[in-house]
């Protein structure tokens, strides 16, 4: 399982490198939610922003419980 990481690492940052950081930066936009806006609207976007903070929200209270238990 770490050998298949280790080999496919160098195949992930060539495509990184030569196929989505160059079409990001031809967008000319500053965040990842612009991208959004732009090819699926505002509703997308905000959609986006929602579950984002949804997501860490989630995350900050199981970090809480977590360290409220008692073993």
């Amino acid at each position: 399982m770490i050998l298949s990481c280790v080999l496919a690492y160098p195949l992930v940052a060539l495509i990184v490198g030569w196929l989505i950081i160059p079409f990001i930066m031809k967008l000319r936009v500053t965040s990842a939610y612009e991208i959004l806006e732009l090819r699926f609207g505002p509703a997308v976007r905000t959609l986006g922003s929602l579950l984002f903070l949804l997501m860490r929200l989630l995350w900050m209270s199981v970090i809480v419980y977590a360290m409220t238990t008692r073993c």
